[in-house]
């Protein structure tokens, strides 16, 4: 996460199991490689959820407020390291 002025930007690379791109975040906008991702959705204009081809959610994002979000999905580190599952509610980014 990084900061564009006082709110949230959020930075992220979405990949399937066998590394593939499903989506990227990059400051905010979202890109959705539609052949890797079975859905995406827009509930509302804040919110963004991602589901793969075996009905995963691997990205749910929502912007609370410019300074809050709400992120969900499978997660791992940039060394790879990938616990089962991590789950983050709201997030304040300080």
């Amino acid at each position: 996460m990084d900061r564009i002025g006082k709110n949230v930007a959020v930075n992220a690379t979405i990949l399937d199991k066998s590394g593939k791109v499903i989506a990227i975040v990059d400051k905010n906008k979202t890109h959705v490689n539609t052949r890797n991702a079975f859905q995406w959705l827009r509930p509302d204009p804040h919110t963004i959820d991602v589901i793969d081809e075996f009905n995963h959610h691997v990205l749910y994002l929502r912007f609370l407020n410019p300074q809050t979000i709400q992120i969900k999905g499978y997660l791992s580190n940039s060394a790879g390291m990938t616990p089962d599952r991590y789950r983050t509610g709201a997030e304040r980014h300080s």
